[in-house]
């Protein structure tokens, strides 16, 4: 069941950036498991996680480990595992967004997305009809223009989301998500939890409103 390899729930009061700590060290085990490198990697998030910092010195120790092994390294999938352990564990956009990038072209059991849901459990409220909402938003109340080839711009006219981006602003959690983790995970876990899936997020503006479109027209039936 893929529902046994997930994290368990987060406690409701703890920070994302927290939560998102026990996001790293869950992919740290879940994407390479039995590698000494990952693991002791993962034990340093095990401790700031219970609230006991590692020194900076063991941080580096533990990234350089992981730098050496990966240099070692020559199988594709090995090597892959461990360039995505050390981007999830930067703080820095560039570096979580290329994560996301190695992780979306692997064949894994669960998304980062499936991860990051089950870690927030019921915090993440769904958004009904989530398609219908963006329809509306745009068409009808016109609050935004939808724009799929970036996830948020300030015009002179007005403000443009992709259908990611929209997703993100209509939630009441959506810019904090966003914040911690992104604006393509932020905006697939508020799909995959509001419709059970996440649409291509890098289709024209043409397929996604006719995609919008059918998945309203599916949930009013």
């Amino acid at each position: 069941m893929i529902d046994d390899l997930l994290p368990p729930e987060a406690p409701h009061d703890e920070p994302l950036k927290r939560v998102r700590d026990r996001l790293v060290c869950w992919t740290l085990r879940h994407r390479l498991p039995d590698h000494e490198a990952i693991e002791a990697l993962a034990r340093l998030y095990d401790r700031r996680i219970a609230d006991y910092e590692p020194s900076a010195e063991q941080w580096r120790e533990a990234r350089r480990s992981l730098d050496l092994d990966h240099a070692r390294d020559h199988a594709h999938a090995h090597a892959h595992a461990l360039a995505l352990a050390l981007d999830l564990d930067l703080d820095h956009a560039h570096a979580l967004a290329r994560a996301l990038a190695r992780a979306l072209d692997c064949a894994l059991d669960c998304a980062l997305d499936c991860a990051l849901g089950a870690l927030l459990g019921s915090r993440l409220a769904p958004i009904a009809r989530l398609d219908a909402a963006i329809l509306d938003a745009v068409e009808t109340r016109h609050l935004f223009g939808l724009e799929m080839g970036s996830y948020h711009v300030e015009l002179s006219c007005g403000t443009t989301h992709c259908r990611a981006g929209s997703a993100i602003v209509l939630h009441p959690m959506g810019l904090e998500l966003e914040e911690v983790f992104g604006s393509w995970l932020a905006g697939a876990v508020i799909y995959r939890v509001s419709t059970g899936r996440i649409p291509d997020f890098f289709a024209t503006n043409e397929e996604a409103l006719a995609d919008m479109r059918a998945a309203a027209k599916v949930t009013r039936s």
